[in-house]
């Protein structure tokens, strides 16, 4: 299962706890890795200036690049 924490219309930043950023209870077989986004380029840190007088389109996936990403592997 892959979860990524986005919206698609609005820009949210947010950062996972340092010490434990994920933990899974229950499922001693599965694993549990994250993916932190990528600091943005110059011309994406320009487009996150402009969102509130030009919105992303509800079906953007722009979001998606600053997402952050959990993975659970279970056999």
């Amino acid at each position: 299962m892959q979860i990524e924490i986005y919206d698609p219309s609005t820009f949210v930043d947010f950062e996972f706890a340092k010490d434990k950023p994920v933990s899974l209870s229950g499922a001693p077989q599965c694993l549990v890795t994250y993916d932190l986004p990528h600091q943005p380029t110059p011309a994406e840190q320009a487009r996150l200036g402009q969102l509130d007088s030009v919105p992303l389109d509800p079906s953007s996936t722009y979001g998606e690049i600053f997402a952050n990403k959990i993975l659970v592997k279970c056999p």
